[in-house]
């Protein structure tokens, strides 16, 4: 699924991690690698779950998480029920939960590493939405976005917002899969008061940065990769159908536009520079 066209603020490469100094990410990178390659680790559970015993997503993300509304601040305030989201086309049809061919890690390294540097085979599966109620929200909540001025009453306020990402990833052993998993933020409001920006959901392991002097107001471009640990997905899947040839070609637009792969590692050409 993809997420439908909408124009974003641009955002300084401050904001978000996915905008740091590029020297200072790759500074960071090497290091944790060097940590993850050195220190000794307590061994990581794989992603566990039920998922398959669900045939929609809304009660799986119940069993997972009780409340979904407790994620937020302000619970009470939002108005339910959740709705199919109207900015992410996501409805969960496409990939019910209990068509998910769920699998475990067949590596001793617990890590994942993106199968390619690109957002190119990221999928929404399902998203959904809720408003909070202006009218009954606090004005000095974190969710209002403009109050009156003594902060009694709020007159504008933020979207709920729970997604569920999937990539494409692989381990040290070369075998691939789909890592799936949940991310929750509120969005609306200027750049300090939203949870929504460039690099919300920019798939696990990616990096992305803005492009300077571009011609198109948020335009960006695929960084380097880093290792994610098993643990930070919510469950593993099979490669659906389609993935194996999305994966090919994005290797193959990553190698003609001068990516260098360093083991499991996807360095940008301009971070060779």
């Amino acid at each position: 699924m993809r997420r439908k066209k909408w124009i974003r603020p641009v955002y300084k490469k401050t904001q978000v991690f996915a905008f740091f100094d590029e020297k200072m990410a790759m500074k960071w990178l090497f290091l944790s690698l060097l940590i993850v390659g050195c220190a000794h680790h307590a061994p990581q559970r794989d992603p566990s779950s039920v998922v398959t015993q669900f045939s929609a997503w809304g009660p799986y993300l119940r069993h997972e998480f009780g409340n979904i509304a407790d994620l937020f601040t302000d619970p009470t305030f939002l108005q339910m029920p959740w709705k199919i989201s109207s900015e992410i086309a996501a409805d969960g049809k496409e990939l019910p939960p209990n068509k998910v061919q769920e699998v475990g890690v067949a590596c001793a390294d617990k890590n994942l590493y993106p199968t390619h540097p690109f957002q190119d085979t990221k999928e929404y599966i399902f998203s959904v939405a809720a408003n909070y109620d202006y009218t009954k929200l606090p004005g000095t909540s974190e969710a209002c976005i403009t109050s009156t001025t003594s902060k009694k009453f709020c007159l504008r306020a933020q979207t709920a917002n729970v997604v569920i990402v999937s990539d494409t990833y692989e381990d040290s052993c070369g075998n691939m899969y789909r890592g799936y998993w949940v991310k929750h933020y509120r969005s609306g409001g200027n750049k300090y008061q939203t949870e929504d920006n460039m690099g919300t959901l920019v798939a696990k392991g990616r990096t992305i940065y803005e492009k300077t002097n571009s011609e198109f107001a948020g335009e960006v471009y695929s960084g380097y990769t880093y290792p994610t640990p098993v643990s930070e997905f919510a469950f593993l899947g099979k490669l659906l159908p389609r993935d194996a040839l999305k994966i090919q070609t994005s290797l193959q637009n990553s190698v003609r536009m001068g990516y260098v792969r360093q083991g499991k590692i996807f360095i940008s050409p301009k971070n060779l520079k």
